[in-house]
């Protein structure tokens, strides 16, 4: 009698033991898939953020260029052309610090500044003497409102000395 005993708990054993086998089985096969789901994604962000490198690069380009073009008209004082050159020669650290390491602008500027000659008081009177939409844009602290205010920057001078220069001639006329 003791043996049938035996030979049952040995059974419900064995039924236990195969259930855990095929158990664990399902379960490595479960995290193959989240690995490979994984690896997939971690492709898909590099390349995005390999994306968002060349955007942000040709987008600082641009900025710097438009920039030049306004400080060789002379539109600008040498202060606010230093600032300005600044802030948009370090369009890409900031945006992709912002990106890769989920960073507020102010955060990565703040890093931008680090070691330079310029101050983040000197950038705020910067951004106070520009037009409201770029002050709007750089209080945002976000991505979008960094980029709009850049955008500002490089072309704001330009069009409120264009503005000016026409009502100027309108009063005039």
């Amino acid at each position: 009698m003791s043996s049938m005993v035996s030979a049952g708990i040995i059974a419900i054993m064995f039924i236990v033991l195969i259930y855990f086998v095929v158990r664990g089985q399902g379960l490595q096969r479960d995290v193959k898939l989240a690995n490979n789901a994984t690896k997939n994604q971690a492709r898909r962000l590099k390349s995005a953020q390999q994306q968002v490198a060349f955007m942000a690069h040709e987008l600082q380009r641009i900025f710097l260029s438009r920039l030049e073009s306004l400080n060789k008209r002379g539109l600008l004082s040498q202060d606010d052309y230093q600032i300005a050159y600044f802030i948009l020669n370090r369009f890409e650290f900031v945006l992709m610090n912002c990106t890769e390491h989920g960073s507020t602008v102010e955060e990565a500027v703040n890093r931008a500044l680090m070691h330079q000659s310029v101050t983040i008081e000197q950038v705020n009177e910067f951004i106070k003497k520009q037009p409201s939409e770029v002050r709007v844009a750089w209080c945002q602290n976000t991505q979008d409102g960094f980029i709009a205010a850049c955008r500002g920057i490089s072309t704001g001078s330009l069009n409120s000395k264009a503005a000016d220069s026409e009502a100027a001639a309108v009063a005039e006329g």
